[in-house]
This record gives C-alpha cells, sequence and structure tokens, in this order.
C-alpha cells in the first residue's frame, strides 16, 4: 500500500509488445559487427532495425507482463483497461485486481478503495509474479511480508524484473513497483491514478532493490535459419554465417544505427545460434566435423573464442536458457 504524496499524474509512453513464447527473426542480408557492449539500463523499448523482419520483445516475463497491465492488455483476473489504484486491492481472495478497503486508509478523502476495483502497489507487484511465475508466490501480505521473501541486491546490481521498495527500512515499507531498468518502474502508486510507469526518484525514500531467489519458469527462444538476432540490452544483435564458414555479427544501437558487419572467425558448416543468458551472449554452431562449438560475450572481457562442445550432430543446434542452466 502507498503513502507516497500525491504527484500530478503524467503520462507516459509504454511498451506495447505481448509475450512471444517463440521469437523467430532473421535478415535478408549477410555479411560482418562490432563487439557487443551491454547498456547498464534495462532493455529499451524495441526499435525497427532495417532488415529485421519481426518486432523482439522483453526476454524478462516480469517486466513484460508488468507492461502489458500498464497498456491496458486483458491478463488473468482482468478484462483489459487501465487498472486503477485502490487501497487494499490484490489482496482479497485470489491473485489480481479486487475491492479495495477503507480500513487503515491514509490517503485523500473521502475514501472510495472500497468501491474501486483494483490494486494497490503491493497487489499489484504480487499479481505480475504471479502470472510470470504461474503461482502466487509473494503472497497475499504487504510490502513487509513480500521485501521478506527476497534478496537486497543494491541499485548497481538491479536487474528489470526486481523490486524496488520505499519506506525507512527493510522493515518498514509503504510502497514497491517492479523495476524496469533505466531509472523506471511500473507501479501502482497512489489513489487517484492507474498503473503506470514511473521514476524510482517519484519517492524519495527508496529502501533498495530486492530480487527473488527462485528461477522463473523455462523461456523457450528459437531462431530461423540464415541468421540469429536477438535483442540484448538497448541493442539487437544479429549474426550470421558467410560463404567461408566464419560467423559475422552486426549490431543495431539506438541512436547509432548498425556497426557494420565484424568477423568473429571460426568454421562453422551451419547457420549460428545466438541466446542471451544472463549478462551474456552465447553463439552456437555446427562445424563440419559434426561437433558444436561456442563463443561466449562476457561484460568486460569480451567474446571467449571458439570452442569445442564435442557431439557429432547432424543439423544446426538450438540453444535454450533453463532456469539457471544453458541447454544445447
Amino acid at each position: 500500500m502507498s503513502t507516497i504524496p500525491d504527484t500530478p499524474a503524467r503520462p507516459r509512453a509504454l511498451r506495447a509488445l505481448r509475450p512471444l513464447s517463440v521469437l523467430a527473426l532473421g535478415l535478408a542480408v549477410l555479411g560482418g559487427v562490432a563487439t557487443p557492449t551491454v547498456a547498464s539500463a534495462s532493455p529499451a523499448p524495441p526499435v525497427a532495425a532495417p532488415g529485421v523482419t519481426a518486432a523482439v520483445a522483453s526476454d524478462n516475463p516480469i517486466v513484460r507482463y508488468a507492461e502489458d497491465i500498464a497498456n491496458g492488455d486483458a491478463e488473468t483476473g482482468w478484462g483489459g483497461g487501465s487498472v486503477p489504484y485502490a487501497w487494499g486491492g490484490g489482496h482479497a481472495g485470489g491473485v489480481g485486481p479486487s475491492l479495495g478497503t477503507c480500513a487503515g486508509y491514509t490517503g485523500p478523502a473521502p475514501c472510495r478503495a472500497d468501491v474501486t476495483r483494483g490494486t494497490d502497489c503491493s497487489g499489484f507487484t504480487r499479481w505480475v509474479y504471479d502470472l510470470a511465475y504461474g503461482e502466487d508466490v509473494l503472497g497475499a501480505g504487504n510490502t513487509n511480508n513480500q521485501i521478506a521473501e527476497m534478496t537486497s541486491v543494491g541499485a548497481a546490481n538491479a536487474q528489470p524484473g526486481d523490486l524496488v521498495f520505499y519506506g525507512t527500512s527493510s522493515t518498514n515499507t509503504h510502497h514497491v513497483g517492479v523495476y524496469i531498468g533505466g531509472g523506471e518502474m511500473i507501479d501502482a502508486l497512489e489513489t487517484g491514478t492507474n498503473v503506470r510507469e514511473d521514476s524510482v526518484s517519484v519517492g524519495s525514500d527508496i529502501v533498495g532493490y530486492y530480487h527473488l531467489n527462485k528461477p522463473l519458469p523455462t523461456q523457450v527462444t528459437t531462431y530461423t535459419a540464415s541468421s540469429s538476432t536477438v535483442q540484448f540490452g538497448q541493442q539487437v544483435e544479429t549474426f550470421g554465417r558467410t560463404t567461408t564458414g566464419t560467423t559475422e555479427a552486426d549490431v543495431y544501437t539506438p541512436g547509432k544505427g548498425w556497426s557494420g558487419w565484424t568477423s568473429l572467425g571460426g568454421t562453422l558448416a551451419d547457420d549460428p545460434t545466438a541466446v542471451q543468458y544472463g549478462t551474456q551472449l552465447q553463439v552456437f554452431g555446427r562445424a563440419a566435423n559434426g561437433h558444436t562449438y561456442s563463443d561466449v560475450w562476457t561484460p568486460n572481457t569480451g567474446w571467449s573464442g571458439w570452442t569445442d562442445l564435442g557431439g557429432v550432430i547432424a543439423s544446426d543446434p538450438v540453444a535454450i536458457q533453463y532456469g539457471n542452466q544453458m541447454q544445447v
């Protein structure tokens, strides 16, 4: 429940992307790329990159569901439209919007929470996490109960999908929002507002950023042949195989455009597959001898160089992140 002083509602442009369980992307041409760089902010609104034939969605289901709700999309327990703030909303019975309560209400008079179907701040985060995890992982409690289930990560290590709490201490909190990166969050702020995107500086008493140490359900991403394209931070990165077998990459950065093709070397017999794994970008491909090779980009160290994973396969490898594992 939020007791942040009333502030004027300010409209914001939010991403209107739906979850993609299978992401099929490709480029019309193939060639080479600059070494990728990872922005410290969360994925920005996807841009229409030249040559990309499909949109790229945020790869974090917590962020996707928070954005969908803020955009007025229909979700489990809600038929669609703006979700109003309701003191105590989201805590009655099942997960999702519900009538609020005037018990303990501290907002502007008169209280209309008991006739408003919506969520308060912790009811919203509970709902989003339930949608992302497929179960009520945060429970029906308030912000103090939620923060007790999570681990502090510090602002420098906060990732999109973490929660940002407000109050005087970790045992005396009054507001929470879903951090989406770049100093922004999506939250149910206060009476008179709808679920929306706000700056984390909307409240001056940030307690900290907190992460739930529970792996998200499997997010399967596959890619088409001829190239593999992924959203990585604020960038769109595409990989492909040249006629000589080397892997080439091109990086699109908002405001800068495409970097130009750069060779990552290697000698592949089939098209590469790329997938983001935490802060890493991993590329896989099959050589003429049937072995699978991988090249891994890690912040501060760059590309690892191609590593032989062995095996003898007859077709392109497919890589997915499964919980905290990478499976090929």
